[in-house]
């Protein structure tokens, strides 16, 4: 599950040994960054920070064969693996610069894979169908989502059982997306990365010691707010430290921000690329009513040292995309400044805001 700051599952921070001299010819294929080949079974998606088409039994050799470019690039578990060994749902691609730094990291995912074992079965049918019938399980939503439409329902556990029992027209889509931003939209939350401009921004940012990221949406009436969601690179490493708080909007947002919170937690030394969800659901599992809220994502911290600028950290990370348009419903708010919406240099963290009845 896998852009500027966030959004997930890309860039981060790997110290490297002695790494040997490069040359030029190789430096320009590394800046091309991680794409295949047209006519193959792989495709990364950018926004999302995921590697989609992959199945159980491919091998290292195989992935890496299917690159436009190789340079630079490998699949990396605890370790970097081997030609030979078979790639697992969870298991990164990534590209490091000469200097040995991540320049760009992708989750590999394997599509219908919902319980995460690196095997694609009943089990997963199984675990499909007790989170759609509201079942206390936890499944890997991305990966469940086999249709590519924005959701997990009875059409994904049709084509898992359609495709684990050989039918040849039985295809994943092999792009995975965000949950709400397949082709069929949800109708009950809010894609923070639709409706977005474009941007030269790279595809995650950092959120350091001090800064600050707020999302200001609405429940619309007769609706709840229910949660917010992202993910959330630490750089590798597995270190680092996140807030993650709810606000009633009032005024304007450093006034919000003053105020309690109504939820807040705090993760420290979470796993890479861990998704968080911040739930707005009181103890009679009633969400928040109607009105303008602020997620506010802060105090990111990680001490590892940013390779650009050595007196600060790299910080916390968060996939980013285009800026969410005026018309959207949702405005992003950047060290307490709102960031204009028809700016390539703004952005927007991917994120799923649900909101039911």
């Amino acid at each position: 599950m896998k852009n500027r700051i966030m959004s997930l599952v890309l860039a981060g921070v790997i110290s490297a040994g002695t790494v040997g001299a490069v040359s030029a010819e190789e430096t320009a294929e590394r800046a091309k960054g991680i794409k295949f080949l047209a006519d193959s079974a792989y495709r990364v998606n950018t926004s999302t920070g995921y590697v989609g088409g992959v199945t159980p039994d491919t091998t290292v050799a195989t992935l890496l064969g299917a690159l436009e470019n190789k340079n630079g690039v490998d699949v990396i578990r605890d370790k970097t693996l081997g030609a030979s060994d078979e790639v697992q749902h969870g298991d990164m691609l990534t590209l490091k610069a000469e200097d040995g730094a991540v320049k760009a990291q992708y989750e590999i995912i394997f599509m219908g894979n919902a319980n995460k074992d690196t095997k694609v079965n009943l089990g997963d049918a199984a675990a499909m169908l007790q989170k759609i019938a509201k079942w206390e399980v936890a499944i890997d939503e991305i990966a469940s989502d086999v249709n590519g439409d924005g959701a997990v329902n009875l059409s994904d556990v049709s084509l898992l059982l359609q495709n684990i029992a050989g039918w040849e027209k039985a295809k994943f889509v092999k792009t995975p997306v965000l949950p709400g931003k397949g082709d069929s939209r949800v109708s009950s939350s809010i894609s923070t990365s639709d409706a977005t401009t474009p941007t030269d921004n790279p595809g995650n940012i950092n959120l350091r010691k001090g800064q600050d990221l707020g999302v200001k949406f609405t429940v619309p009436e007769g609706k709840v707010g229910k949660y917010a969601k992202a993910n959330f690179p630490s750089w590798g490493d597995s270190k680092g430290s996140i807030r993650l708080s709810l606000y009633k909007w009032d005024t304007d947002y450093a006034t919000t921000v003053a105020n309690d919170s109504i939820y807040t937690e705090y993760h420290e030394n979470f796993a890479d690329g861990t998704e968080f969800k911040l739930n707005f659901l009181d103890s009679a599992g009633k969400g928040i009513p109607a009105g303008d809220y602020v997620w506010r994502i802060h105090d990111g911290f990680d001490e590892r040292i940013n390779p650009d600028n050595e007196s600060e950290p790299v910080g916390v990370g968060l996939f980013a995309t285009g800026c969410p348009k005026a018309d959207s419903g949702v405005t992003i708010f950047f060290e307490g400044e709102a960031l204009d919406p028809e700016s390539k240099d703004s952005f927007g963290p991917i994120a799923l805001i649900g909101i039911g009845d």
